[in-house]
C-alpha cells in the first residue's frame, strides 16, 4: 500500500510517517495558469486600490443569509476603497455598491 499525501512538510508541523506514506503537496498546481475570464481580468486590473475576494464556500448558500446581516455586509464593503470579489450564488443583492462583484463560481487556480 501506499498513501500520497497532498501536503509539503516546511509547510505543517513535523509528524511521524511510516515508509508508504509520500508527501506530494503541489502536484495539482499548473505550470502556467490559464488566462482568466476577460470580465474578472478587466476588474482586477481596473482595481486601484486593490482587490478582496470574499467566499464562504459552497456550504453557505446565498439564500440563508439573513437580511440584516447581507445588508451589513454589504454596507461594510461599500465603504470600503478596493473592489470586492464575491462568490454569490444569486444573481442580485438588493442595494449592491458599484466597487463589488458578484460571481456564482470563480476560478481558484488560476
Amino acid at each position: 500500500s501506499l498513501v500520497l499525501i497532498n501536503q509539503y512538510f516546511t509547510k505543517t508541523a513535523a509528524r511521524p510517517y511510516v515508509q508508504a506514506m509520500v508527501e506530494v503537496g503541489g502536484l495539482q498546481i499548473k505550470p502556467v495558469p490559464d488566462p482568466l475570464p476577460a470580465d474578472l481580468q478587466e476588474w482586477l486590473d481596473g482595481a486601484t486600490d486593490g482587490v478582496i475576494f470574499f467566499s464562504m464556500g459552497t456550504n453557505l448558500q446565498s439564500s440563508t443569509i439573513p437580511a440584516e446581516k447581507l445588508q451589513a455586509l454589504v454596507a461594510t464593503f461599500g465603504k470600503l476603497k478596493q473592489r470586492i470579489i464575491w462568490k454569490w450564488d444569486l444573481e442580485d443583492i438588493p442595494n449592491k455598491p458599484a466597487n463589488i462583484l458578484l460571481k456564482n463560481w470563480l476560478p481558484q487556480d488560476d
